[in-house]
């Protein structure tokens, strides 16, 4: 038997023989992350050659990884190893260490699964612990300890050692069962232990399944699924040694606040849902069902990978799925600050009344035709000329409405069905496929939303790689040098029209620091580039408009005649509601003017229905929200209301400062035409939330 299995299936019969035809096997074993039989009886075994020296083999993410001796090998795999030789055994002569009759231990509570396999600690003096020493650790190495704990009485402090370094950190315990994390820690010198430590004499806890483990290089470096040691028999959990285990999926578990939580479980918001604010993964996800054309970019379903929640459709188009979300915005009267937000994912509410009545809203972006939708699909780059469609493309050359420099063909007119203005983009959206339309404004204010929780709720550039102190929201290119005015690392690769300082869509140097979630996962090139047409609100010069809920994207066009277009007076009455001759900051001094995003007052309604929500939705402003602040990248805010407006996001090229992921402006209409305007698809799925 081969020392390296990778992954193929073997089939034998039980005396080594070859099967013949029609003759059943006396065992299969398929042999991808596991010796034990897939079907038959008898335990496999395996020995190296060489059992003296530890082995290698390549893992789930490509790392070249040393295993133990005589240890099954399988490529491809993730490999886990609990390094607690004694887990199931916390006593004093299977190694641990009780400080003296400070704590005792006896096994018998009912643990999580059931079974009465969890461990009463007693605490009979104050500021005593359980410890166990973890060999075969050498210096750099990172540790992950975890633990399930539950508090039985008492209120004292609980900690656990982080591990690495024997710092603590203090958990939170209640009554119910919960996972506890330590602090990421790196060995410095000398040994370290597992440990949990409670303060107070007389506190009772339950603990169940210590784990520690060696995380070094994982993207996920939260707890793995556990691995038991010192309880099952040859060949364990299939890897031939006790405490490791293989598996063939990525690991779903993260960590927020020291609690480990399962992202397969759907109510834990990872996966089908939009996340968790300042982790991996947030502000995308998996789509629940894939319509025709699009296919799964590996690594889709794992919230560390570069392409969770990215597919492919036929035409080569990248495009990201972003899960329906709620959302609360702080007045400082309804449980958050003034201006702070949370965010929840659509199945954490029964219904959408039990979301409004709790003060959270559906965002806007997520209704369409009148239904709420479970998520939309969105271009990853600006559209770029793929044939004659308009594609989203790594490294494309941005389509705008008017030609740029010497680039005759990057414009609406080359690709199907598209026209040299504004309104061209409506149906050069179109072109991709049914379903497909122009991105509207409250999308892109939606991925703006997304971007602010994630900022407010990162504290490093681990998961968020524009974080910054200040200037802490997604970059671009926008300093008129291929760069943005805020990071000085920011460079784009020249489009080469020979005129303007125009990237190309997703050439970034820094790419993960110019999407919309700080990972390269996210939508990429909100701020600066060129200006996306992005419809949803329009004026006929007197009176401002908001698309209506029920207005269906797909089915709109990009003229001023019909009852299906976006301008005009027949268009307006079908489409839209009437905000009036002014709304908010939207035209409230009656005069022209340019404004900043931002401001110390509250800067979004926090309304979960009408006309309010719907602003909202398409990042308006209240009447006190402008002025200008960083948490908003002080973005601009072009307050006009021509007729015929067409609005325009996220800022050009040249734009500087004033360019970003709220930026807005009201001055321009759909019959305009400009080299640094272009525009991105989406897709809703048929049917609703």
């Amino acid at each position: 038997m081969s020392s390296l299995f990778q992954g193929l299936a073997t089939l034998a019969g039980g005396d080594g023989s070859s099967i013949p035809v029609g003759r059943p096997a006396s065992f299969i074993a398929l042999l991808k992350s596991s010796l034990i039989l897939d079907r038959g009886v008898g335990n496999p075994t395996f020995t190296r050659a060489d059992a003296s020296t530890c082995a290698t083999f390549t893992d789930f993410e490509g790392v070249v990884r040393t295993v133990l001796a005589n240890e099954s090998r399988f490529q491809g795999a993730r490999r886990v190893e609990n390094i607690i030789l004694k887990p199931e055994a916390i006593s004093a002569p299977n190694g641990w260490f009780l400080d003296a009759g400070g704590i005792t231990a006896v096994q018998g509570a009912t643990a999580p699964d059931g079974t009465a396999t969890a461990w009463t600690i007693t605490t009979v003096a104050a500021i005593n612990g359980l410890y166990y020493p973890i060999g075969g650790v050498a210096v750099g190495d990172t540790i992950r300890n975890s633990v399930w704990v539950r508090r039985v009485t008492g209120t004292g402090t609980t900690k656990i050692l982080n591990g690495g370094n024997d710092a603590k950190t203090t958990i939170t315990l209640t009554s119910t069962w919960q996972r506890f994390a330590g602090n990421l820690a790196t060995q410095v010198s000398g040994g370290t232990n597992f440990g949990v430590e409670n303060l107070t004499s007389g506190d009772v806890l339950e603990i169940w399944h210590p784990q520690a483990e060696k995380v070094n290089g994982q993207a996920n470096q939260a707890p793995s699924e556990y691995v038991s040691v010192g309880v099952l028999s040859t060949p364990y959990h299939g890897a031939g040694i006790d405490g490791v285990k293989y598996f063939e999926t990525y690991n779903p578990l993260y960590v927020v606040n020291n609690i480990v939580y399962d992202s397969s479980v759907t109510s834990n918001n990872i996966g089908t849902g939009i996340g968790v604010a300042g982790l991996p993964g947030f502000g995308v996800g998996v789509c629940p069902s894939l319509p025709a054309g699009f296919t799964a970019l590996t690594g889709y379903d794992y919230p560390h990978s570069g392409n969770y929640g990215n597919y492919q459709y036929s035409d080569g188009s990248i495009m990201v799925w972003i899960p329906a979300f709620y959302y609360k915005w702080g007045t400082g009267a309804n449980g958050l600050a003034v201006n702070d937000i949370d965010i929840r994912y659509a199945s954490y509410y029964a219904s959408e009344a039990a979301a409004n009545s709790d003060g959270y809203a559906l965002h806007r972006a997520f209704y369409d035709g009148g239904i709420a939708k479970s998520g939309v699909f969105v271009d990853k780059y600006t559209n770029s000329l793929n044939g004659s469609v308009a594609s989203s493309v790594d490294d494309g050359v941005v389509l705008s409405s008017a030609v740029r420099g010497s680039l005759s063909t990057a414009v609406f007119t080359s690709v199907t069905g598209g026209a040299n203005t504004y309104g061209g983009a409506i149906a050069a959206a179109k072109a991709r496929g049914t379903g497909f339309f122009c991105s509207s404004r409250f999308i892109f204010a939606a991925l703006a939303m997304l971007a602010y929780a994630h900022a407010r709720a990162s504290t490093a550039t681990t998961y968020c790689a524009w974080y910054h102190a200040t200037n802490n929201f997604p970059k671009g290119c926008n300093n008129n040098a291929l760069g943005d005015v805020q990071d000085a690392g920011i460079v784009y690769t020249n489009d080469g029209n020979g005129t303007y300082p125009t990237g190309k869509t997703g050439s970034a140097t820094l790419f993960s620091r110019t999407t919309h979630n700080g990972q390269n996962s996210g939508v990429a090139d909100l701020n600066g580039l060129v200006w996306e047409i992005t419809p949803g609100l329009t004026s006929n010069g007197t009176n401002l408009y908001i698309l209506k809920p029920s207005a269906t994207m797909k089915n709109v066009t990009g003229s001023n005649t019909l009852a299906t277009d976006l301008w005009g007076a027949t268009g307006i009455a079908a489409l839209y509601d009437d905000l009036g001759t002014s709304y908010e900051t939207w035209q409230e001094t009656g005069a022209d003017r340019t404004v900043a995003y931002g401001s110390a007052s509250q800067v979004f309604s926090a309304s979960t229905s009408g006309n309010a929500w719907n602003w909202a939705g398409a990042g308006g402003m209240l009447a006190a929200g402008d002025g200008g602040t960083n948490p908003f990248g002080n973005d601009i805010f072009y307050d006009y209301k021509p007729n015929e407006l067409c609005p325009l996001s996220g800022g050009d090229w040249g734009d500087s400062s004033n360019a970003g992921v709220w930026a807005l402006r009201l001055d321009n209409v759909f019959t305009n035409s400009n080299p640094n305007v272009g525009f991105r698809s989406a897709l809703y799925l048929v049917g609703g939330l």
